[in-house]
């Protein structure tokens, strides 16, 4: 007979077995992928965030998200959600990815597919709208007074690069001019870097300072950013040049909608548009188009033997100082070269020492693109009459000639010195003999035979008290001007230092200029003030360059130069704020009020004397 203990046992483990059953079949039958995006209509220039959702199951693996036509997608990471609710318990996992848009036009977010616990799950295709411009009820007319065509508009026409040279043909070693030009229309960019120029067979000179213009194309006005450089081939042949690559950041705006989510439909009103407004900057290289650029190899026929190996337009002049010396005396040989190509190349014509003259090896250095050459030179025989010509030859690259320039003679008067010749300074601006005449009594005084008239001398100077006054003063005086003088040759030759010692009185100048905007109520010409003060000023500060400095640029740089130093929370999130506050007000023309600018210029303040006081 079975026991009722046992029926109680049985009925037991048989309900635990059917929740465990039952649990089990919800569990399988909650599981889900879906796919959502925050926006289904985005403008050009402008981002939206596409979620891929999977719930029901614990563990989720990772989700790469293909190539979609027409977008440029960056992963914004993933987050887990845990819920329960009447007692079940849900676990979710959301991959969120940003989509920028790179062309007008209407496309399809495709239908993605994840195999989970072997069993495929698909999720439905999402239509989205990419505009020029969500302002509407307002056709834009360009200057030329027609309608633009927005249909076919993409993210290349509004930035782009464009290479220009002075020639397509050219000879081995003579410079090509290259012209570089980012034009910008209806996008904010931010933190453009030099260009990179690709292509075997260049050697890229030093880039002159970039210029900044307008130009109105097919009538659509664009800024353009102007990059000026000299190239050199090192190999003759058909080179290909390009492509010219230059790496920005796109400062690109949020969705409105997903950001004021939180706070419920009475924040949707458009009154508060521009308010909520969010920027983020998203990593960008422009790349330009290829050119092709055939190097011609130097012709040998009429080549000099004395070919400095300068391929361009030079001019070359020669100076010889004194001419009229004795012997023994130095004279400075100096040499220039000049003129239109690359000025490393060029080597100087050597004179050859002889019996009448001797010479001491030439100091090289370059002032301004010219090549200088100095070299002393001592005549030893008063039978020298003249330094010999000097040429300098070079290849003309507009005649496709060689050319040579000649210099000379130069006229040398040379006397015969008078007595030995004793020890002379060369190179000095003192020519006089260090021999001299011994003067009888100067040296050797004779003893005197008789002791003379004695008289009483006086208190000796050195035993008075203004004695050591004045030397202690003398001293004083030359110490602080030994420092004034360490310091002054410091400031010229560490380029390094004497930026970070400008970087105060600059910000401090800059203060002043932003103090009377804001008393003006200026805001844009503040905000540019501030943007460029916090530019100028770390970029001298900490040796980077102006394009670069940005909010995480300056906290990475202070964890290098003082790692031992944590910056504190209160000055990186001012600091931050009025980087934002500038991206606001200078490339979405944000509502900020007097107040706002009043804090914005105390914080200014206080951050540059904290990285004084600091760094």
């Amino acid at each position: 007979m079975v026991s009722k203990s046992h029926i109680k046992k049985s009925i037991f483990l048989t309900a635990v077995i059917l929740a465990v059953v039952w649990s089990l079949n919800v569990y399988a039958q909650s599981v889900s992928f879906t796919a959502e995006v925050d926006a289904k209509k985005i403008e050009l220039g402008g981002a939206f965030e596409l979620s891929l959702s999977v719930s029901g199951v614990e563990n989720v693996p990772g989700f790469n998200l293909p190539e979609i036509e027409g977008f440029s997608i960056r992963s914004s990471g993933s987050s887990t959600n845990i819920t329960m609710i009447n007692g079940q318990y849900e676990r979710s996992r959301t991959f969120t990815f940003s989509l920028f848009p790179m062309k007008v036009g209407v496309y399809e977010i495709p239908s993605f597919t994840a195999e989970i616990d072997g069993q495929a799950y698909a999720t439905k295709a999402i239509s989205v709208e990419v505009v020029d411009s969500l302002v509407s009820g307002n056709n834009q007319i360009t200057s030329s007074g027609q309608v633009p065509d927005s249909a076919n508009t993409s993210i290349k026409d509004k930035l782009f690069l464009v290479v220009k040279t002075d020639k397509n043909k050219i000879y081995l070693g003579e410079p090509l001019h290259v012209k570089i030009y980012l034009y910008v229309n209806g996008v904010s960019v931010r933190d453009p870097q030099m260009p990179r120029i690709e292509g075997a067979g260049f050697t890229v000179g030093e880039f002159d300072k970039r210029t900044q213009s307008q130009q109105i194309i097919e009538g659509v006005r664009y800024d353009v950013v102007e990059h000026s450089v000299f190239l050199y081939p090192t190999r003759t042949g058909t080179l290909e040049l390009g492509p010219v690559k230059l790496d920005c950041n796109l400062l690109v705006k949020s969705n409105q909608q997903t950001k004021r989510r939180s706070f419920g439909s009475f924040f949707d009103d458009e009154f508060f548009d521009g308010i909520f407004d969010s920027y983020r900057r998203v990593p960008m290289t422009v790349e330009s188009g290829k050119g092709v650029i055939n190097v011609l190899e130097l012709p040998q026929e009429g080549k000099p033997a004395d070919f400095s190996g300068g391929v361009g337009s030079y001019d070359f002049n020669v100076q010889v100082s004194p001419t009229d010396v004795k012997e023994g005396d130095p004279i400075t040989l100096k040499m220039n070269v000049s003129g239109q190509g690359n000025i490393n190349s060029v080597n100087f014509p050597k004179i050859k020492e002889t019996n009448e003259l001797k010479l001491y090896e030439p100091q090289i250095s370059q002032n301004n693109g010219d090549k200088i050459l100095e070299q002393v030179l001592i005549p030893r025989s008063k039978t020298l009459k003249e330094i010999p010509p000097i040429s300098f030859s070079y290849f003309d690259s507009g005649s496709g000639e060689y050319k040579t320039i000649v210099r000379g003679p130069f006229p040398i008067k040379v006397q015969e010195s008078e007595g030995d010749v004793g020890l002379r300074i060369v190179g000095g601006d003192s020519k006089r003999d260090l021999n001299f005449e011994e003067e009888l009594g100067s040296d050797i005084v004779f003893i005197k035979t008789e002791i003379g008239d004695i008289k009483p001398v006086g208190t000796k100077d050195y035993k008075k008290p203004s004695f050591y006054i004045i030397i202690a003063c003398l001293l004083i005086l030359w110490i602080f001007g030994y420092v004034y003088f360490l310091k002054n040759e410091r400031l010229q030759t560490d380029v390094v230092y004497a930026k970070r010692k400008h970087a105060p009185k600059y910000a401090k100048k800059q203060i002043l200029k932003a103090k009377t905007l804001l008393d003006l109520e200026d805001k844009q010409g503040f905000y540019d003030c501030l943007y460029k003060t916090l530019q100028k000023y770390f970029s001298s500060k900490f040796h980077m360059p102006v394009g670069t400095v940005s909010f995480e640029s300056v906290i990475n740089r202070c964890k290098i130069y003082k790692p031992d130093i944590d910056i504190s929370d209160n000055i990186k999130t001012k600091l931050k704020r009025i980087f934002d506050e500038c991206d606001i007000v200078r490339y979405a023309s944000g509502q900020i009020s007097h107040d706002i600018m009043h804090i914005s210029f105390e914080d200014l303040e206080e951050i540059i004397d904290y990285y004084e006081r600091k760094f």
